[in-house]
C-alpha cells in the first residue's frame, strides 16, 4: 500500500467518523428540543439535580454519624456545590 492511498483511505475515514458524529450530535439535539417542549419532562429536568443535591448532604449527616467522616465530607461538598451550581444556572436563565 502506497503513502498515498494510506493518506487518502485515513481521510475519508475522518471524514466519516466526523459525519457520523455530527448527525448523531443533530439527533440528540433535535430529540431533546422535542421533548423539552412537555411541562412535566422540564419540571423533572429543573428538580432532579436538586433532589440530588438535598439528598448528598443528608447523606452526608447519616454517614458522619456513623463515623465514615472523609466520605461524609465528600457528600456534603458534592451535594452543596451541586445545589449551590444549579442555584447559579436559575439565577443565570431567570435573569434573561
Amino acid at each position: 500500500m502506497t503513502e498515498e492511498r494510506l493518506s487518502r483511505i485515513t481521510e475519508d475515514a475522518g471524514k466519516t467518523i466526523k459525519r457520523v458524529v455530527e448527525s448523531s450530535a443533530q439527533r440528540v439535539t433535535d430529540s431533546l428540543e422535542h421533548t423539552m417542549k412537555y411541562s412535566p419532562i422540564r419540571i423533572v429536568s429543573r428538580i432532579l439535580p436538586n433532589v440530588t443535591g438535598v439528598g448528598l448532604i443528608t447523606t452526608s449527616v447519616d454517614l458522619n454519624q456513623k463515623n465514615h467522616h472523609a466520605i461524609a465530607k465528600v457528600c456534603f461538598w458534592t451535594g452543596s456545590i451541586t445545589l449551590a451550581t444549579n442555584l447559579a444556572i436559575g439565577y443565570i436563565i431567570t435573569k434573561k
